[in-house]
């Protein structure tokens, strides 16, 4: 099952390369946050959630893209 970040990603057409370019975190670890395996900090989600915004240019909500309820799934790698 995607996250909501992918599914999010997926229904709009943004590519996954074009949503690294915003927030400045490598493709790679945003492929594991996209995936659910790395559980980002709370600055990545933010810089995530301002680069879909700006990409999409509409106001995406924080639960567009993040479980709130969810705090720790997958590993705990760093965004670094």
């Amino acid at each position: 099952m995607p996250t909501r970040l992918e599914a999010f990603l997926r229904t709009l057409g943004i590519k996954p390369v074009r949503l690294g370019r915003e927030p400045g975190y490598s493709r790679q670890y945003l492929l594991l946050v996209r995936k659910g395996l790395a559980t980002p900090s709370a600055r990545c989600k933010a810089s995530i959630l301002g680069g879909c915004r700006r990409l999409t240019r509409k106001r995406v909500r924080y639960g567009d893209l993040f479980d709130r309820d969810k705090r720790s799934t997958g590993s705990h790698l760093s965004e670094e």
